[in-house]
Parts: structure tokens; sequence; C-alpha cells
């Protein structure tokens, strides 16, 4: 009987050493918690969209001919994949639009003259982003780099300016130009599907050509937009 009792005493300190050291402490139960509460974005293609107010910086052609923008709108669509947490690509479609501030040319002598008309950019990119790993208290909250290469097409409609507009000088064209776009930002994910965005653009154009306009061969430096939009963004 003294044997069976001593027994029974040692399996019981046996046990409880056991589950000393290997029952779940209140901080795993309650970090586990927290792990299964944090949103992370869902693997695989997603569509997204966003509206935006952009900046447009001047267009010159060797300080001859010169155009400057009054501020302007814009707007994006793109089709996606996530690949994991952190890495996805998308192809996008945007469309940029300014209207016409001042045009200076040759004819004015180089001085800036009250301009109408407005330009269309219509840009087509591939774009890679890095989305930082979250925080907040449900990991909500996550900060965005990315990069985008493609085309854009530039059109003038009506393009002139007071001077030029009563001899008929008036440009309506198109030409088309690489483009380079750097974005930052911050998604908010609302669950693991669907995402808020907002963040801003530089898109930078190379040299654009149009040739036999109105004011003649064309030839701005470049077109360089800088972009504040927000969006939203989901994951089938």
């Amino acid at each position: 009987m003294i044997n069976l009792t001593k027994t029974l005493k040692n399996s019981l300190f046996i046990s409880a050493v056991s589950l000393t050291f290997t029952a779940p402490t209140l901080a795993d139960v309650s970090q586990s918690k927290s792990d299964q509460n944090d949103i992370i974005p869902k693997k695989g293609f997603y569509v997204n969209g966003d509206l935006g107010y952009q900046d447009r910086e001047l267009a010159g052609e060797n300080g001859d001919t010169v155009t400057e923008f009054k501020k302007g709108s814009m707007g994006s669509v793109g089709i996606g994949y996530r690949f994991n947490k952190n890495f996805r690509m998308s192809a996008e479609y945007a469309r940029i639009n300014n209207d016409v501030d001042t045009v200076a040319s040759s004819a004015s002598s180089g001085a800036p003259l009250e301009g109408e008309g407005n330009v269309i950019l219509k840009q087509y990119t591939i774009n890679a982003y890095y989305d930082v790993d979250g925080f907040g208290n449900r990991k909500q909250y996550r900060p965005y780099v990315g990069i985008g290469v493609g085309n854009q097409t530039s059109i003038i409609e009506d393009l002139t300016n007071v001077g030029a507009k009563p001899f008929g000088l008036i440009v309506n064209d198109e030409a088309t130009a690489p483009i380079t776009q750097y974005k930052a930002g911050l998604n908010i994910s609302a669950n693991d599907k669907t995402e808020y965005y907002v963040g801003g653009s530089y898109i930078h154009g190379s040299e654009l050509l149009f040739r036999n306009t109105a004011f003649g061969n064309l030839l701005p430096q470049s077109s360089r937009n800088w972009v504040l939009q927000s969006g939203i963004r989901y994951t089938f």
C-alpha cells in the first residue's frame, strides 16, 4: 500500500512538471489570438481604381515655345496579381487632363500670353510594388513603394493663345513616348480582400514630337506630373 501511494505521488509530480513546461502561458494565448486578428492581404488577382489631383510642370521647347498648365485631374484603373503579402504587380491605365494656362512662342517674342485648350495624357504602365509589413492593432496599415514603366499618348486639343488664335494658329495633334513613374503611399486594409489606399506619384515622360502643327514642329522636352490619389483595391 505504501509503495502504491509513493508511486501515485511520483506520477502526479511528473505530470505537474510536464504541464509546467508544456502548457501555453497567458502571453502565448494572447499572442495567438492577436495573430489570428491580424489582417493579411489575400494572394491572387486584384483590380483597383483611383482618382486624384495633379500638377503638371511646364512643357518647353528650347525656351522658345513654352506651355504652362493649370492644375488638373487624374484617374486610373488596373488589374494585378499579389504574389505574397509583400510583393505584387499590375497593369494600369491612367488618364490625366490639364487645361492650358499660358503659351509663349516666337510669334509673341517668347512672352507668355493667356492660353486656351487642354492636353490629355493617356498612360499605359506595368508596375511593381513592395508592401511593407503592417502596423496597428490588426496590422491593417501597410506603407508601399512602387515603380512603373510604359508609354503615354499626349493629346493636344485646341491649343492656342490670345495672340495666335485670331490668325487661326490652333494646335490639335498627338504623340507617344515612354514614361517612368515612382509611387509611394499607405494601404489601409478593411479585410483580407479589400484595401483602401492614399498616395502620391511622380511621372516622368520622355521627349515628345508633334510634327507640322500650326506652330511648326513642336518638341516638348518632357512631361512631368506630380499626383496625389486615393482609391480602392479588391482581391478575388
